[in-house]
């Protein structure tokens, strides 16, 4: 559970429920409540700050005065529906480079209809976003407060789905230079030497005898200047790729 209180009465929730209370979260419509700030920098549960319509300095300020209470930072602000032009996605880069020490969340209140709805959660992800706040109903359309920017179940599943596909696409391997076999597949398209014409046992090789064909042959050279003046050990049919053991110096 998030506990979002806008006042000191609503508050009162947190004490209520505080053992199944994970977070509590300042809103940035209260940035500036300083007595409800310090409920909730002293209530013993970790913070989540809207930085939606804050500017830097107010951030920094913020996390100053909460000392290591914040542990998320939340872009996005309410707007039923928002437009993705507004959001600024950017600041998810920018303030994850600034504290690396604290994750960030995206608050989407893009409209139900479009795809921006599940899309603009991948962006902000692959920008280093780890929170996704998304407002949900029964029935896309039906008429409530927030009608524009809930989504329904199948719509949350694919987001989800999507987010964790992200995941193991950005994430799934350690080393991102290591070749899938599909890519080695591309690779082993690439020219090889092979023979311009018949070649003998014992020729020393010079450029007249090669040339770059595309052959399939992995066991081989790709650059010509590598064969140079080295002797053929067996002999080599015409378009035929130069093997590594075919010479020796």
């Amino acid at each position: 559970i998030i506990v979002m209180p806008l006042d000191q009465n609503s508050f009162d929730l947190v004490e209520e429920f505080r053992d199944s209370v994970r977070f509590v979260e300042l809103h940035s419509v209260a940035f500036y409540d300083d007595a409800l700030k310090k409920r909730l920098k002293n209530c013993g549960k970790d913070v989540i700050l809207g930085v939606g319509g804050r500017t830097l300095p107010e951030i920094e300020n913020a996390i100053h005065f909460f000392e290591k209470k914040i542990k998320v930072l939340m872009v996005g602000f309410q707007a039923f529906p928002s437009s993705i032009n507004d959001i600024r996605l950017r600041k998810i880069a920018q303030l994850s480079n600034l504290y690396p020490e604290v994750a960030i969340g995206y608050a989407d209140h893009s409209s139900y209809m479009s795809e921006w709805n599940i899309y603009s959660n991948l962006i902000a992800f692959s920008l280093g976003a780890r929170f996704f706040e998304k407002h949900i109903t029964v029935k896309e359309g039906d008429k409530r407060v927030d009608t524009e920017a809930a989504i329904g179940y199948d719509t949350l599943q694919k987001i989800r789905t999507l987010l964790n596909e992200a995941h193991g696409l950005l994430f799934g391997y350690s080393d991102p230079f290591e070749m899938t076999p599909a890519e080695m597949v591309y690779r082993n398209r690439q020219k090889m030497v092979v023979a311009k014409e018949h070649l003998s046992a014992g020729t020393r090789l010079q450029p007249n005898h090669l040339q770059l064909k595309m052959t399939g042959a992995t066991d081989g050279f790709p650059r010509i200047e590598d064969l140079l003046e080295k002797k053929m050990i067996v002999s080599c049919q015409k378009d035929q790729p130069i093997k590594r053991d075919y010479v020796g110096e």
